[in-house]
């Protein structure tokens, strides 16, 4: 199941995103954020990524962020989303991770069982802004199998090994 996209879509062009406009300062600030399953275990299925889609979307929304696209493997979610630059990046993760994590290990209470954990993903994550919105290269990097082996790099950085 190594490499296997389960999921992916993207709502609007990334180009498109405009400039949005606060009280006190105008923004547009991307993020693609990487979270990982614990110990990088192939626990996400087809039907587990669909119902992620939808949790990624409400949990958005409900933050005040915008998601723009999602790919989803085996072990690990890429999400493109935009937010506020009062939006601290941990706790987006943080309100990303836990809801998803509460209502997928919630409806499928096998995998808590089959893997001997309690929560869907890692305390570990990726994150890179997306400064350019160079909609082909992102585009293009997230669908490119190849450019997933970074997946083992993290996962000796994160476990220690050299």
């Amino acid at each position: 199941m190594n490499g296997l996209i389960l999921s992916s879509y993207f709502h609007q062009p990334l180009g498109e995103i405009e400039w949005r406009r606060s009280s006190n300062f105008i923004y547009r600030v991307c993020y693609h954020l990487i979270l990982f399953t614990p110990r990088f275990r192939e626990m996400i299925t087809h039907k587990i990524a669909t119902e992620m889609q939808t949790i990624f979307e409400e949990i958005t929304t409900t933050k005040g962020y915008e998601l723009y696209g999602v790919v989803i493997q085996p072990n690990h979610a890429h999400l493109i989303l935009a937010a506020k630059p009062s939006h601290f990046i941990p706790t987006i993760v943080k309100d990303i991770r836990e809801r998803t994590s509460f209502l997928i290990m919630r409806r499928h209470k096998d995998i808590q069982k089959k893997h001997k954990i309690k929560k869907l993903w890692s305390r570990n994550f990726g994150v890179e802004t997306l400064g350019d919105l160079d909609e082909k290269r992102i585009k293009d990097d997230l669908m490119d199998l190849k450019k997933h082996n970074l997946l083992d790099e993290w996962e000796r950085h994160f476990r220690g090994k050299k």
